[in-house]
This record gives structure tokens, C-alpha cells and sequence, in this order.
């Protein structure tokens, strides 16, 4: 990204920011809702669930939550900004 170069577009910037960390944060959320409700209708459907169910189900749902929020991130653009910073980083450094 470049630098803003007035007052406008920096606040332009901050909030474009804001509106993507938002994004980012309801992306989880549901993803971890949906993961819930699955869960609960597992649960009603067979009473007699294994522990090792939930255990199981709690290790994959923080894994894709991961797989997702890294997904998002691309998706908005967070991945290429992080390595362009990077990469100018090391040039200059």
C-alpha cells in the first residue's frame, strides 16, 4: 500500500481497515455458531454421544476457524499487504 497522502485518505484507509477487521472477526463468529449448532443437533439426534466426540469436534472447529479466518484474510487482501511489507522491509533493512 502506499502512503495516504492527505488527511482524507488516511482516514479513508483506517476506516477501510476497521470495516475488513470487522469482517474478519463475524467471519469466526459464525463459523463457530454453525460448528455449535451442529454440535447441539449431533447431540439431540443421539443422546449417547462420546466424549471423545466433542473432543474431536472442538480440535477440528479451531482448526477450520484458522482455515477460514486465513481464507478471509486473503480474500480482503490482509496477506498480500503483510508480504509487500515485509518485502520492502527487507529491501531497505
Amino acid at each position: 500500500m502506499t502512503e495516504p497522502e492527505t488527511k482524507d485518505a488516511e482516514t479513508e484507509e483506517k476506516f477501510r481497515s476497521f470495516r475488513v477487521d470487522v469482517t474478519l472477526v463475524l467471519v469466526g463468529l459464525f463459523l463457530a455458531l454453525g460448528v455449535q449448532n451442529i454440535i447441539e443437533f449431533v447431540e439431540a439426534v443421539s443422546p449417547h454421544v462420546s466424549p471423545y466426540f466433542y473432543l474431536g469436534v472442538g480440535f477440528v472447529s479451531l482448526f477450520m476457524v484458522l482455515v477460514f479466518l486465513n481464507f478471509a484474510a486473503r480474500i480482503a487482501g490482509l496477506v498480500e499487504v503483510a508480504t509487500r511489507r515485509r518485502n520492502t522491509r527487507d529491501e531497505t533493512g
